[in-house]
């Protein structure tokens, strides 16, 4: 093999920074990996190429004889200057695993001496056996280290390298770049899973290791699963920020198929009304609906459940502050609902008129309803100051709404509805230690459609107008399937 000059040496950088525009300035990489195999010149090369802070082998054989010459070639190409005194170690070059761990250990040592900031470390696979350049690409490929290898014209009768100033030092794709879509196939199945938060961090975390035409899908999932954990927490102010990135991002027609674009359009427009200064009536309780339908999709029945009688309990509260707009579920004042009542008949209520005249004929009916429908029932037979789930389809049973006649309950019906609440309320997510199972989120769930719809046609919200259960299904949490076998 040649040896290598300072011109020669000139001449690679040359090349190499024509091959790559975005070629590292000398001490850019704090640490230089090298596969030394029987060709170890290459890794003074790649030492001489990209001046890394330091230096460390990972040989195959004749470790002191490697590194004796790696030290001679580099003294050659610069002799005022002293060679490197590098690390190393000698591995099985057929074992693809004691190579990772080599290249991992070391990286642990050198996180621990420097805790405070990110090392920039580059793997040379121009050296070593063939098996050893597999492992070590596949190694830069869990670890996101950058992957550079040496290309020079080959003799094959002499078997090694001629015209040595050709070289050209290329930074290479990790892996990830072009087998992206099985690690994105994993994380999809964490998004699919509900499993937002973690899935969001880990589609960031591939958007950065791959080429930037690439990166476009995973920026989005990464957005889109934001939004989704946001809208799992029904955290408005986290909300508004993902609508804004997701809505700075432009239309992903390039990203979703036909029928998820559709979908997305929907929750967006959805979503900023829900956050929005004046969101519809009908916002709070589909909010809820929607993400009981979640969790039941991913077989979550006791989140499910719990959902389904927020919905319905939301139902109860605003249809109640939405009659009477001073009376409040959480300190009630009944004397709001009289005078309201008396100042304006509404159609919608159909009570005897004699609950009307005083909040006494409004207790007496409300105690009538229960000693009728709900005569086992623990329910306080007097009305109470602070409404619960069943206080308020009791009290609404009482003054006749509409809402319960439209959504198909009947007064006899509310001992269903405290079947519901019992089944909530045992649950291990809230004072009891049962589960709450797939029947009965079942129940739930047909329960709180009904409600819905009802509500719906009392308080429109104009993109629901095929029903409102109908609408909240339609905008059920995209996913994302992979065919692998095709990838």
């Amino acid at each position: 093999m040649p040896k290598l000059t300072p011109e020669i040496m000139a001449r690679i950088k040359e090349n190499s920074r024509a091959a790559n525009p975005n070629f590292p300035p000398p001490g850019h990489y704090d640490l230089l990996v090298s596969l030394v195999g029987h060709s170890p010149p290459t890794t003074a090369q790649a030492y001489l190429a990209l001046e890394p802070r330091a230096l460390h082998l990972i040989c195959s054989e004749e470790t002191e004889e490697n590194i004796q010459a790696i030290k001679a070639e580099i003294e050659s190409a610069r002799p005022n200057v002293p060679a490197p005194d590098p690390s190393w170690e000698t591995i099985d070059p057929t074992d693809p695993r004691s190579i990772y761990r080599a290249i991992k250990d070391i990286l642990t040592a050198l996180g621990q001496a420097n805790p405070d900031g990110r090392l920039k470390v580059v793997i040379d696979v121009t050296g070593g056996k063939k098996a050893m350049s597999a492992a070590g690409a596949l190694a830069a490929w869990q670890l996101d280290l950058d992957i550079f290898y040496g290309e020079s014209p080959y003799d094959p009768a002499a078997r090694g390298p001629i015209a040595l100033e050709r070289t050209v030092f290329m930074r290479l794709d990790n892996p990830m770049t072009l087998f992206r879509e099985w690690e994105e196939a994993r994380v999809d199945e964490m998004f699919n899973a509900g499993w937002f938060e973690a899935a969001a961090r880990e589609y960031q975390k591939l958007g950065k290791r791959v080429i930037p035409e690439a990166a476009a899908p995973l920026v989005f999932k990464a957005r889109l699963a934001g939004l989704y954990a946001a809208w799992c927490d029904a955290d408005k102010t986290k909300l508004r920020q993902s609508l804004k990135e997701l809505a700075a991002g432009g239309d992903p027609s390039e990203i979703l198929s036909q029928n998820q674009l559709e979908v997305w359009r929907k929750q967006m427009k959805f979503l900023q009304d829900y956050v929005g200064p004046r969101p519809p009536a009908l916002s709070p309780p589909l909010m809820y609906y929607c993400l009981g339908r979640h969790y039941f999709r991913i077989h979550r029945y006791d989140f499910a459940g719990q959902f389904f009688y927020r919905c319905l309990e939301r139902i109860f509260r605003s249809r109640l502050e939405l009659l009477f707009p001073r009376f409040k579920s959480d300190r009630a004042d009944y004397k709001v609902i009289i005078e309201r009542r008396n100042e304006r008949r509404n159609p919608n209520l159909t009570a005897p008129d004699q609950i009307q005249q005083t909040v006494t004929g409004l207790r007496n009916e409300y105690r009538k309803i229960i000693q009728q429908h709900l005569p086992q029932s623990d329910q306080p037979q007097t009305l109470p100051f602070r409404l619960t789930f069943m206080n308020s389809a009791v009290l609404l049973t009482a003054l006749g709404d509409a809402l319960l006649t439209e959504g198909g309950f009947r007064p006899e019906d509310l001992r269903k509805l405290e079947r519901y609440s019992h089944a909530r309320n045992d649950s291990y997510l809230n004072h009891g230690e049962k589960h709450i199972t797939r029947a009965d989120g079942d129940k739930l769930r047909q329960a709180a459609a009904d409600l819905l719809n009802a509500f719906g046609k009392l308080y429109p919200y104009t993109p629901a107008e095929a029903g409102a259960a109908a609408y909240g299904n339609s905008l059920a949490f995209i996913r994302f399937q992979h065919d692998l076998r095709t990838a």
